[in-house]
């Protein structure tokens, strides 16, 4: 009895490597872009909390200094904001990349699976 060698086992082999270091990557870029949505929405709860600490300290009547400091907190908040918003659409076109990189990738590995699938099925159409 003869039996089914698919010559292109080992490309097969190594593209499915290829394929699940891929999907490794997208998973650590995709990992990157929640810690960085995460930190952009604590710092706007972080300038809500201050934005309304000011409102309640010109309610109450507080010193001049205690509201410019409240201010500044405010403006450097925003400024950390506007880098995390820069980190979010950074963490965002890697994500794009690995996507297509993985899409890439499984397109490799699922063409030599269906050559092994009709090279399979022609092995078996000619042993019978």
């Amino acid at each position: 009895m003869r039996r089914f060698n698919f010559r292109l086992e080992r490309i097969l082999s190594y593209r499915r490597s290829l394929a699940a270091r891929e999907r490794v990557r997208f998973a650590t870029k995709v990992m990157a872009l929640v810690q960085a949505e995460n930190r952009a929405s604590e710092l706007r709860g972080i300038r809500n909390a201050t934005f309304i600490a000011r409102l309640r300290t010109l309610e109450h009547g507080t010193k001049a200094l205690e509201i410019l400091n409240l201010h500044e907190h405010l403006l450097r908040i925003g400024d950390a904001i506007d880098v995390a918003d820069k980190e979010i659409v950074k963490a965002k076109d890697n994500v794009e990349k690995a996507r297509g990189e993985l899409v890439e990738r499984m397109r490799d590995e699922k063409v030599i699976e269906m050559l092994k699938a009709r090279r399979w099925k022609t092995w078996l159409r000619d042993y019978y």
